[in-house]
């Protein structure tokens, strides 16, 4: 995995997978398959396997199939043969350290196609349905897409709202008005 992943690196196999997915009209179901992927690829024990020159490719290819049939990864529902020729692909390209961007870029690609857009709201307290209504109601607005929000807590915040869309973060908590003032006046 000394490969190091990049936006651009990562858009081509995107791209590829979201023609075949589609043509399969199977999206959806090959972006569980790109985040699981993600996922796995993050853990360490995995990474040392897989970046230890002793292992070849083949192994690196069973041991990344074994892992996502244990994280519940039904191979079936994409089909097996299709990804496990994806998984050994970016094994002999050397591009596994990429799997994180392409799973994003094709989730930017399938919300397109669907017209849609996921932000991730951030607040410190739990807002009102109401509240959140009428921020996805702006935000649709202003992305001219569906708006599909992912509300999380973050009392760090201390107030406000912290959205973040693509590559767009728009920060309006208190915490970081307050370490703007507090950079105004240090200076």
């Amino acid at each position: 995995m000394a490969q190091t992943g990049s936006m651009s690196i990562a858009r081509p196999y995107a791209r590829a997978i979201f023609d075949l997915a589609k043509q399969s009209k199977k999206e959806d179901e090959w972006l569980v398959f790109l985040e699981n992927f993600s996922d796995i690829l993050s853990d360490g024990n995995l990474n040392r396997y897989l970046s230890n020159p002793k292992t070849s490719k083949a192994n690196q290819a069973l041991a990344i199939v074994a892992v996502l049939k244990d994280v519940g990864e039904d191979l079936s529902t994409i089909d097996g043969e299709w990804a496990s020729n994806f998984i050994a692909l970016l094994i002999e390209n050397q591009r596994l350290s990429s799997v994180a961007y392409m799973a994003n870029q094709y989730r930017e690609l399938l919300d397109h196609s669907k017209s849609q857009i996921n932000i991730e709201v951030q607040t410190p307290t739990q807002p009102d349905s109401a509240a959140l209504a009428a921020l996805s109601a702006k935000l649709a607005i202003y992305y001219h897409s569906k708006v599909e929000i992912t509300q999380t807590l973050n009392p760090e915040l201390i107030g406000g709202v912290k959205v973040k869309a693509n590559n767009t973060v728009i920060d309006g908590s208190i915490k970081n008005k307050l370490n703007k003032l507090t950079t105004w006046l240090t200076k």
